[in-house]
């Protein structure tokens, strides 16, 4: 009797694992294949993050006669102005909301003097002029102010 018994497990053991073995070894590809589409995704979006923002930012220095130079990174830009043009908060707000957009999370354009500022400049060091910060493609902060008009006040009679 004991040996029916054997012979019977080893049976259905065997009988078990050819029912199982195609849906076990299919679950077992459907789960690696999705950790490594995961692991994909999230290091092609972090490392392409810097790339989109260069692309929205392109427009910068063909666009903007002022720019000097600019330095494009994956949360910030980084734009030197030979000279403030009157238009310099609209110009920093859409830099911001550009790199917002591309890569879909909060984004700072500093706007800084070419003059004083080269290239590699960072937060802390001299010559900003302003930044903006934008998210969700609104602007968050600027900095920036708007040029004065002159007030009936600066005007001298004639």
């Amino acid at each position: 009797m004991a040996d029916d018994e054997v012979e019977r497990g080893d049976t259905e053991e065997q009988t078990s694992r050819r029912k199982l073995s195609p849906w076990h070894g299919l679950g077992c590809l459907v789960l690696i294949g999705l950790a490594l589409a995961i692991l994909f995704s999230r290091g092609r979006h972090e490392g392409s993050s810097e790339t989109e923002a260069t692309q929205a930012l392109l427009y910068l220095k063909t666009a903007v006669a002022q720019v000097a130079w600019d330095e494009v990174g994956s949360d910030n830009v980084y734009i030197g102005f030979s000279s403030r043009p009157d238009t310099l908060s609209e110009i920093v707000s859409e830099a911001a909301i550009a790199g917002d957009q591309a890569t879909g999370h909060a984004y700072t354009a500093w706007a800084v003097d070419a003059g004083v500022a080269k290239q590699g400049w960072r937060p802390g060091d001299a010559g900003l002029i302003c930044s903006a910060t934008a998210r969700r493609g609104r602007v968050e902060s600027n900095t920036c102010q708007q040029p004065e008009s002159p007030s009936s006040s600066d005007v001298t009679p004639g």
